[in-house]
């Protein structure tokens, strides 16, 4: 159930991305269901990245987008993924021209992978509040 509600990532995901998209997991099971993931090998985990982001192999993508599609979720979850992203390029845009701006763009730079995917969703689905946050945003 975990791996294929992170099938929307497509850049790193966070815990707290994983946890807002996943939905119905305590933070704690979702910092377990990500270790098993990476243990398995079906998340990758880089070593150096700091806050940890995983990612998943784009091998195991595939799959993953067939499963939210069968289990009825993909709706759902690409939703919960692009308003995550809606609110963290809500969240950057006031502190983009102040002090401190470098910290917010390249956390923004960080999550482009995600946004693109977020906005395209928003605009197919015609997600009338998500699309225009994402699409005003910087990224």
């Amino acid at each position: 159930m975990v791996l294929r509600r992170l099938a929307p990532f497509r850049g790193g995901i966070t815990i707290e991305a994983a946890q807002a998209v996943i939905g119905d997991h305590e933070r704690g099971d979702v910092v377990g269901s990500l270790a098993a993931l990476v243990e398995a090998s079906l998340l990758g985990r880089p070593a150096d990245e700091e806050p940890p982001r995983d990612g998943m192999l784009e091998t195991v993508r595939p799959y993953a987008l067939e499963q939210l599609q069968a289990a009825g979720e993909e709706h759902d979850v690409r939703q919960r993924h692009a308003t995550f992203h809606a609110t963290l390029v809500a969240q950057a845009a006031p502190h983009l021209t102040q002090a401190g701006q470098a910290h917010w763009l390249e956390r923004l730079d960080v999550e482009h992978p995600n946004v693109r995917p977020a906005l395209g969703w928003g605009v197919e689905a015609g997600a009338a509040q998500i699309a225009p946050q994402l699409g005003a945003g910087p990224c």
